[in-house]
């Protein structure tokens, strides 16, 4: 037996394991519970463990038999753990352990950092009809070229991190996984090579007319989605497929030959699952493009945390628009800005269950099931590489229930960020309200110009110059002393035309475009990641040019402003200021999510008009403001 040992004293343990491959699970454990492993002493042969430790916390005693007891290898464990903390009654409520309780929750940002991994998905064994094959993933340091995705980024990590676990969930629609309905665990260590999440599975039979397979990773730190990736592997010559009870998991034991198993870059350990410490969504949607399939056609994952005493659960399907994502959305929005006041409830609930109706079954399914157990008050965050579709309009139904049903983001706070974007804000830094509030000679907006006055008495925003050169001037050249935590904006605006891009109308009739704000000069989203409200006429709407995601909150997330709220449709100026008014009272004075504030206003205005059915907010659902900038006047 290979020793590694320590002096005996308490926060530096006597560890002894079989080999150095096995020390990475007292490393996860110390990260959790430092200085309360004593001693450990552990012995492995042919798939039993013996396990002897002596720990300082009740706690800790249950997580270090937890992590030995799921690793991979491990077929049976004989475990004799004792608390014998030195100082102090074992059975007391400890700093430990309550450290491990809020684990996050109230970090500084100097306690914390932000660490970034790229995603590596890699294949082992031959894609045929039938075959065993192997899926690796890994978060690496360095890029893989042949996996499509950004940067994995794991948010507010104690400073002194060793360890630390990301979820793998990983959906691929001709691969079908043996274990853990496709969800394993990264292990990332510090100065080390990551220890990748394995998935042993085989090719269906439905990939027998398939040109490829695409297999889609999603990444979770606590609970929060911290990242994507996919990986396109094209199918070689079909074999037959094994009868039903062949042995798969030899095949895929052959399959990962070709992978290292060396210690340090070895199989998944399956470490016990830690309390999130940030606030996640309860519900996270997943919509990414097909690229194998017809246009309008979208692999749809649904993905539901421990909550109300039910398990994670993942579910998988397919839409299919029947044309472009695009041109389904102008229909839908086109139908959405026509009601007049009165009846645009009505019409507006019919464009809702139509939505409904466009999504898979397993998601629907899985909604209700949710909605059964808990009710319908839970954070939803959509992930899309789907831009156009409001699909927090839906109105889900349920003809064996009596249940009352509303639209999605009447009844939940809901909010949508891109599929392939990198950091989400998660709190948005107390600083400046910047406010631009154009004065128009014609076609003024008297709501707007009075929605700008309540900003600068109530919250304490600062008015600038409306005009063009100071809009861009602010965007480009931030003030050096002052952080900024919201940019607002409230006048005229239209969407994109076949011969123009969508713009803002700023003082003298000149127009601010899109891409004036897509461009590399725009400094301030890289330096604070402020939040962007536009509370204009159609700049919501999103388009598809040459492929890519196109629009006002497309551009202003590509230069990290950390979220946007604008309308999708035509407001009304009286409605649409009452918005803006009621929502960020609520985030900034009342500390609720941005989400949730957006879902109040909604629902106390829904009655007024279509105005409050046309928001759309880019960001995180659990987003909130660091802390209200001003007191109630």
């Amino acid at each position: 037996m290979a020793d590694s040992k320590r002096e005996t004293r308490y926060g530096q343990p006597t560890v002894s394991v079989p080999d150095s491959s096995w020390l990475y699970l007292v490393e996860v454990f110390q990260s959790r519970f430092p200085n309360t492993l004593i001693s450990l002493t552990f012995r492995f042969e042919q798939g039993h463990g013996t396990l002897e430790a002596q720990v300082g916390s009740e706690k800790g005693k249950a997580m270090l038999d937890q992590l030995f007891r799921e690793h991979p290898f491990v077929v049976s464990l004989e475990s004799t753990i004792v608390v014998a903390a030195p100082f102090r009654s074992a059975h007391q409520s400890d700093p430990t352990d309550a450290a491990f309780e809020s684990f996050g929750i109230n970090a500084s940002a100097a306690d914390t950092v932000t660490v970034e991994r790229f995603p590596s998905i890699e294949v082992a064994g031959d894609l045929k009809v039938g075959q065993a094959v192997v899926v690796v993933v890994r978060l690496n340091e360095e890029v893989d070229r042949l996996t499509d995705g950004e940067a994995s980024s794991i948010e507010d990590v104690p400073a002194d991190w060793r360890v630390i676990e990301v979820e793998v969930s990983l959906d691929a629609e001709h691969l079908e996984f043996e274990e853990n309905d496709g969800r394993e665990k990264i292990v990332i260590r510090r100065d080390q090579k990551c220890r990748p999440a394995y998935f042993y599975g085989r090719v269906v039979a439905s990939a027998a007319n398939a040109k490829g397979i695409q297999i889609n990773a999603h990444f979770f730190y606590e609970g929060r989605k911290c990242g994507f990736a996919k990986h396109v592997v094209p199918l070689v010559e079909s074999a037959p497929e094994k009868e039903p009870g062949g042995n798969s998991s030899e095949s895929s034991t052959a399959a990962l030959g070709a992978v290292s198993t060396q210690p340090g870059d070895g199989t998944s350990s399956s470490p016990a699952a830690f309390k999130a410490g940030l606030d996640a969504s309860d519900l996270i949607i997943s919509i990414d493009k097909d690229d194998f399939g017809p246009e309008g056609r979208y692999r749809w994952l649904s993905y539901s945390a421990a909550v109300g005493g039910m398990q994670r659960r993942k579910e998988t399907g397919f839409i299919d628009l029947g044309t472009s994502a695009h041109d389904y959305a102008l229909d839908l929005l086109s139908r959405s800005r026509n009601p007049s006041t009165g009846g645009h409830a009505r019409a507006i609930r019919g464009i809702g269950q139509q939505i409904w109706e466009a999504t898979p079954h397993q998601f629907k399914e899985h909604y209700l099931s949710l909605v059964s157990s808990h009710g319908a008050n839970f954070p939803i965050q959509v992930f899309s590489d789907e831009v156009n579709v409001p699909w927090e309009m839906m109105w889900p139904s349920n003809p064996s229930s009596d249940q009352d049903f509303d639209h999605l983001f009447m009844r939940h706070p809901i909010a949508r960020w891109p599929g392939t974007s990198g950091l989400i804000t998660n709190s948005f830094k107390a600083g400046m309200i910047a406010s631009f509030v154009p004065t128009y000679v014609s076609r003024p907006l008297p709501a707007a110009q009075a929605e700008g006055l309540w900003l600068q008495t109530e919250v304490g925003a600062v008015a600038h110059e409306a005009s063009y050169d100071g809009f861009l001037d602010f965007l480009e050249n931030p003030p050096a002393d002052r952080h900024v935590q919201i940019v607002h904006f409230a006048g005229h605006g239209s969407s994109a035309a076949p011969d123009s891009p969508a713009s803002i109308e700023m003082e003298a009739l000149k127009s601010i475009t899109v891409d004036e704000v897509r461009q590399g000069a725009i400094k301030l989203g890289k330096r604070d990641h402020p939040l962007f409200i536009l509370n204009a006429c159609e700049v919501g709407t999103s388009t598809n040019e040459l492929g890519l995601a196109d629009g006002w909150a497309m551009a202003l997330i590509g230069n990290k402003f950390g979220g946007v709220l604008a309308p999708l449709w035509p407001i009304d100026d009286k409605d649409s200021s009452l918005m803006i008014q009621k929502t960020l009272g609520c985030f900034l004075k009342s500390g609720e999510t941005l989400a949730e504030s957006l879902r109040q206003a909604r629902v106390s205005a829904r009655t007024l008009s279509p105005t409050p059915f046309c928001y759309v907010l880019y960001g995180d659902v659990m987003a909130r403001a660091e802390s209200a900038n001003a007191p109630t006047s």
